[in-house]
């Protein structure tokens, strides 16, 4: 187990915490357009990175996902302008949002702070958000929605299609993206019926303007499974790219670009 004192905020959790990035990719543009950025904690003593299931959960449980949350931001659209400036200025981040970030007091702050401070557009900011959210359904929640849809920021769904994927939800709330869970893509090719159901949330996806990014892309089969359904999806998975540091993504920017137009 984490020691709940190895995630105290202060000089101890900055050069522990790293953010890497996995690219995302627009099968219609053969285009790099996106990055998420992906928590990860380097152990201190083994220098090896600890699993975000287990040091998520407690950064959750404590209430230090909040500060967390708000340094990964600020961090990761600082890099997004770097990357915008020396290569493409229309890529976007994908950061996640948990609910109790989404639900602190200064959250729609914090994002137009962090969008402000490193001159990237509010429309180059793609917030996740799981469905368990969706569900909690109250004023409050409805109303940051839409101050973030008033603001030009963007919104996706996360792991699209292991909560309760009711429709009602996704008509109610000013959403963007959906991006579909990757035990959907795991059995593309074995299992017809989850054929069948990717196939039906990109359909409805599309009918509803939402874009659609498919998670844990692995095998070329998959893939070409992908383009059959729709060639307007992106996808985001280790057929393309594992998650890797900034650096690396910076200096192998064009390798990645030319890795997408292959695809």
């Amino acid at each position: 187990l984490i020691s709940l004192n190895y995630l105290m905020w202060g000089d101890l959790i900055a050069p522990s915490l790293e953010i890497h990035y996995q690219p995302i990719v627009c099968l219609e543009s053969k285009k790099m357009v996106g990055i998420e950025a992906l928590l990860r904690l380097r152990d201190q003593n083994t220098e090896e990175l600890i699993s975000p299931a287990d040091f998520i959960p407690i950064a959750e449980e404590t209430g230090l996902i909040v500060q967390i949350g708000a340094w990964c931001l600020e961090q990761s659209c600082h890099y997004l302008a770097e990357l915008q400036k020396e290569h493409d200025e229309s890529l976007y981040l994908s950061i996640n949002v948990s609910t109790r970030q989404f639900q602190s007091q200064d959250f729609i702050s914090s994002i137009k702070k962090a969008s402000q401070n490193t001159g990237i557009t509010p429309s180059s900011l793609l917030l996740e958000i799981t469905e368990s959210l969706l569900l909690l359904d109250n004023e409050n929640n409805l109303k940051i929605f839409n101050t973030l849809k008033e603001n030009g920021f963007q919104i996706a769904i996360d792991d699209f299609g292991t909560g309760y994927s009711a429709l009602s939800y996704l008509m109610k709330f000013p959403l963007n993206v959906l991006k579909i869970d990757r035990s959907f893509i795991n059995y593309l090719i074995s299992d017809q019926g989850d054929n069948n159901l990717v196939n039906a949330i990109i359909h409805m996806a599309r009918s509803m303007n939402l874009r659609v990014i498919a998670e844990g892309v692995e095998t070329n089969e998959q893939l070409s499974q992908l383009k059959a359904i729709s060639g307007d999806v992106c996808i985001q998975g280790f057929l393309f790219s594992r998650p890797i540091t900034p650096e690396r993504l910076l200096a192998e920017f064009d390798l990645y670009s030319k890795k997408a137009r292959d695809l």
